[in-house]
């Protein structure tokens, strides 16, 4: 997520749960952050969780929300969505886990950035 932007989804083949399978061939990605990105990695718990009707939250949901989140702060953005969810559950047991991680670059930029 950049200021200002529409969040964009990184692409990725992805796998089994990091330490569930041995000698899995995890793929390997690069994406070069810039200043004052976020990134947001999530469980499929956050996706699945459902509300009492036994609706799912949907990623379709996350990419909507995600759309008006802040991107002042890693903070501000995993409460944000976790405010979100909340709302979205009510009552509803908590069948999966649910767990964000963000990262925001507070970082200037390298001089070579700069230039371009």
């Amino acid at each position: 997520m950049r200021p200002s932007e529409r969040p964009l989804e990184l692409p990725g083949e992805g796998g089994p749960p990091l330490g569930t399978v041995d000698d899995f061939p995890y793929p390997v990605e690069r994406y070069q952050l810039k200043p004052k990105d976020l990134l947001i990695l999530f469980t499929d718990g956050v996706t699945e969780a459902q509300n009492p009707n036994d609706s799912f939250y949907t990623m379709a949901r996350l990419e909507l929300l995600l759309r008006s989140a802040p991107t002042d702060s890693a903070k501000a953005l995993v409460e944000f969505v976790r405010e979100d969810l909340r709302k979205f559950t009510g009552a509803a047991e908590q069948a999966d886990d649910i767990t964000m991680l963000a990262v925001h670059w507070m970082s200037p930029a390298p001089a070579h950035l700069n230039e371009q």
